[in-house]
């Protein structure tokens, strides 16, 4: 309530039809599409990012790990779910990419909006062209079961990728990119984020900051490839 009523106080009358304060938040956290709140004053996500960067540097419940890993570290041996014909089954990521070529990113959360209407649907249409560039496998890793990801890779036609549940954190701890949103209700996430690996090493990394969705896009990839 303090932070909705400081947005109100800050923001300049009068504001147009309201939206919900969830998705405002969502937006912040780059889980939801900026354009709702296209409506909105230009200040407004500004105002909401520049409190969660408070809150980032006062409170440990939200946080990102600072010790990421990067261009030229080996991918972690650590597994993640897979959906197989018999049910959930263990794909070791960094035993899997050993002799491949992978692209790999991630998002904080299955059926999210920016993740359902851009990110994954991103990869979806453009798999065929990365596959084209030397690509063995393409890899959309998140913090849900192995269920949740079958069952968004289903509904968004995703059957070119590989959808990985990584539902401990365990392999989103090991890279380093953890997104603890546990201040907003989210629990532990992983932060944005696109890689290409060869052999088992990372050659590219490319790391959202804040709430952005620029750098890890199917398209800013295939860029560097």
């Amino acid at each position: 309530m303090l932070m909705l009523a400081l947005i109100l106080v800050l923001v300049p009358a009068p504001i147009p039809a309201p939206i919900p304060i969830r998705s405002i938040l969502l937006s912040a956290l780059g889980l939801a599409p900026t354009a709702l709140l296209s409506a909105y004053p230009d200040n407004l996500l500004e105002l909401l990012k520049r409190s969660l960067e408070t809150r980032r540097s006062s409170n440990p419940a939200i946080t990102e790990r600072e010790m990421a890993l990067g261009q030229g570290d080996a991918l972690p041996k650590v597994a993640v779910k897979v959906m197989g014909e018999k049910g959930p089954e263990d794909l070791n990521i960094g035993e899997f990419a050993a002799d491949k070529k992978v692209v790999i990113f991630a998002v904080p959360g299955a059926f999210t909006p920016t993740c359902s209407a851009a990110h994954l649907p991103g990869f979806v249409a453009n798999a065929d062209k990365i596959k084209a560039k030397g690509v063995d496998a393409i890899i959309c890793l998140s913090v849900n079961d192995a269920f949740v990801m079958n069952a968004w890779g289903s509904a968004q036609n995703a059957e070119e990728l590989i959808m990985a549940g990584d539902g401990n954190g365990d392999f989103t701890a090991a890279m380093g990119l953890t997104l603890d949103g546990s201040g907003f209700g989210l629990g532990q996430r992983s932060s944005r984020y696109a890689l290409i690996a060869e052999n088992g090493v990372i050659t590219q990394l490319n790391a959202e900051q804040g709430g952005a969705f620029e750098v890890s896009s199917a398209e800013a990839i295939m860029e560097v490839l």
